[in-house]
């Protein structure tokens, strides 16, 4: 029986009307009064927690995961609680939409590659915490209105420390068309699973289409496990190295780390190096594709045919979960392929070419005039110290991002992966390991202000961000002791009426 949304009540909320739903919960758009704000309300379905209680640990669970995931591009938490028979948390209410739509209407390779970035950003925080996903899809993606994505739905995810991809019940979570080779057969998994859901996210971005599709959750996943990966059309055909790399069949010939995914996302869409698939790797994944027993080690052999093995025994298992239902891949739409990708704050240029160790060399598009002109100039630039001239340039960016005045919370979560960079690559540099403390500066002087609004929840987020890349900051301590006070006074004062 469908819940009437004025029918539920949640002290401090009043719900406007309702957002989606699913098998586990309901999200509904509600205002906040203390702080009057909209929010996004998600609630479990009562009628879970009352026949099984694990519905409910999940459910407080997934709560507290992204509580402890502050991060630019994931959802924060403001709020969890019971109320009556309802259990609920409130979340940031993104109002952009979702990755699905914007895949259909067409997307560009400068976006897919921004956009992947960002979504690796977050992966990559989340794994440092020892989190796995285990659900990346364009539908988890959303965009706020200044066009950031933000990854949410952290429902199935699972510490890194002991994940497999099936619960207690034998039913295997996930979504098919992006589970990686080893979650679709319920062997154990880590965060190089999300990667690669990651990857077969990316060759959707590009091409419209996923890269495995069938009639049949079974179907699909012998595909993902069997099949080589299907190529990118001419116009894309440079960044089918990077593909290659995230959806490799064997996760020890995957990145290894967001991280490093980053660096080899960042090298493709600058031009600054050609990402180069390490020899063998595609070659194993393609026999294994093509012959699951052949051409691999005794060791590697016997896991995959344990892993078909799995497959057949999982086929009845799929048939009783309702959370495996299908839902229609959006139908392939032209891309707009453009010649060069390049990230939205770097000037323009020719991408180096990438190349694969069975294909041919290709040859880079050829640059523009204006930009050719330049070209020799930048060269001399950059010769003598390439890594030094890197640094540089992600210095500049930095201070250009957090300048006093111009900062906002979009500007702090780009700094933070200027700075994630600058890390990599000059990690002992004094001017790198001073920027932490700049950027404390900058979410200070964001919560400042959110604190001046009186929006308090927000401004504690802030500041936690900040503590976090210097938790001695005073001036941080200072503003969050004084706002755990004006929350405390202002509890008191409502418990008199």
């Amino acid at each position: 029986m469908a819940i009437d949304p004025t029918d539920i009540q949640i002290p401090g909320h009043r719900i406007l009307r309702k957002l989606g739903g699913g098998g586990m919960a309901n999200v509904y758009l509600a205002f906040q009064e203390s702080i009057e704000r909209e929010v996004a309300l998600k609630i479990m379905r009562p009628e879970l927690g009352a026949s099984d209680p694990s519905f409910g640990q999940r459910f407080v669970r997934e709560a507290k995961i992204i509580a402890k995931l502050s991060h630019p591009h994931i959802n924060a938490v403001y709020d969890v609680g019971v109320a009556g028979p309802y259990q609920y948390f409130t979340m940031e209410y993104i109002t952009g939409g979702d990755l699905k739509k914007r895949i259909r209407q067409g997307m560009s390779p400068k976006a897919v590659l921004s956009i992947l970035r960002q979504i690796t950003s977050a992966l990559a925080f989340a794994h440092s915490k020892g989190y796995v996903h285990r659900d990346v899809k364009p539908e988890n993606v959303l965009f706020r209105d200044n066009d950031t994505p933000v990854l949410t739905d952290f429902g199935i995810a699972k510490t890194s420390d002991a994940v497999t991809s099936m619960t207690a019940t034998g039913a295997i979570l996930g979504t098919p068309y992006y589970m990686s080779p080893e979650q679709t057969t319920g062997l154990a998994i880590d965060h190089r699973s999300d990667l690669y859901s990651l990857g077969a996210m990316a060759f959707e971005m590009f091409t419209g289409a996923v890269p495995y599709n069938a009639d049949s959750a079974i179907a699909i996943y012998f595909k993902h496990f069997h099949d080589p990966l299907p190529q990118l059309p001419p116009p894309l055909q440079a960044y089918q190295p990077l593909l290659d790399k995230f959806l490799a069949k064997d996760p020890a010939h995957r990145f290894q780390s967001g991280d490093e995914a980053m660096a080899a996302i960042d090298a493709v869409a600058t031009g600054a190096s050609a990402l180069a698939v390490p020899a063998g790797n595609v070659a194993v994944d393609r026999a294994v594709a093509s012959a699951p027993t052949v051409a691999i080690g005794t060791r590697q052999a016997k896991s995959y045919r344990g892993a078909l093995v799995a497959i057949a025994v999982s086929v009845p298992l799929i048939a009783g979960g309702a959370y495996l239902a299908l839902r229609k891949p959006a139908a392939p739409v032209q891309v707009a392929a453009a010649p060069a990708p390049v990230p939205a704050s770097e000037p323009a240029s020719a991408p180096a070419t990438v190349t694969r160790n069975e294909a041919p060399k290709q040859r880079a598009p050829a640059r523009p005039p204006q930009v050719a002109a330049r070209a020799p100039k930048q060269a001399v630039a950059r010769v003598e110290d390439p890594r030094e001239q890197k640094v540089q340039d992600l210095l500049s960016r930095f201070q250009e991002l957090v300048a006093p005045g111009s900062i906002s919370a979009t500007r702090a979560g780009r700094a933070q992966d200027v700075l994630d960079e600058a890390k990599r690559l000059a990690p002992e540099d004094s001017r790198v390991r001073a920027l932490p403390g700049r950027l404390a500066d900058a979410y200070l002087e964001l919560a400042t202000v959110k604190a001046d609004e009186k929006n308090y929840q927000e401004s504690d987020t802030l500041i936690r961000r900040g503590l976090e890349l210097k938790p001695d900051h005073r001036q941080l301590q200072a503003l969050q002791k004084d706002i755990a006070e004006k929350q405390k006074t202002k509890r008191r004062t409502f418990g008199t009426f």
